[in-house]
């Protein structure tokens, strides 16, 4: 709780915590101060096999920092329960995180829902209005999500620059559209 009102929390979930969760949570909690939502909305991320206290990779952190953000105090941390309970919202980056998430995390306590990212926005597409303010409509992740698609957001571990860049403009269209469905 933040000033008496409750804050809606996401959860994104990747592997390792180091490349896309960590991009996923800077880009969602990025888009929410600038929308001015960081009294209601706020991002984690966490990954299913990470090594609590690992860095960002150093591409992730470059591609962030070229964006004005700063992923040099993130440390890595471990899906856990607490993280579970406390998430709103839980957006995992493949079906494989989706269904070990819901396989090994109890919802007893929560009322969050599991999606795979392009999935949750695929059901916020499914509403016309919402495909007329995005203004994306042309990008390959959004056409999949609007064909109903469930592609997975690819990991960028060990791979190029250029790749994470890919990945960190994917999960921004994404997450623009998340945060707007939001407001």
């Amino acid at each position: 709780m933040k000033g008496g009102l409750i804050i809606r929390t996401i959860l994104f979930v990747c592997t390792g915590n180091t490349c896309r969760s960590p991009m996923a949570e800077w880009i969602f909690n990025n888009k929410v101060e600038e929308w001015g939502l960081s009294d209601k909305l706020q991002g984690k991320s966490a990954g299913i096999f990470a090594v609590d206290g690992t860095q960002a990779s150093e591409h992730a952190k470059k591609i962030v920092n070229s964006k004005g953000g700063d992923l040099s105090e993130h440390r890595a941390q471990v899906v856990k329960q607490e993280l579970v309970d406390q998430a709103d919202l839980i957006l995992t980056m493949t079906a494989e995180q989706k269904h070990f998430v819901e396989s090994n995390y109890s919802s007893d306590n929560n009322n969050a829902s599991v999606y795979l990212i392009t999935e949750y926005v695929s059901k916020l597409l499914e509403n016309p209005e919402e495909l007329n303010q995005t203004g994306t409509s042309e990008s390959t992740s959004i056409n999949s999500c609007k064909d109903g698609e469930k592609s997975e957001v690819k990991d960028p571990i060990g791979g190029t620059y250029d790749e994470y860049q890919a990945v960190f403009f994917e999960l921004e269209e994404l997450i623009e559209i998340i945060v707007k469905n939001h407001n």
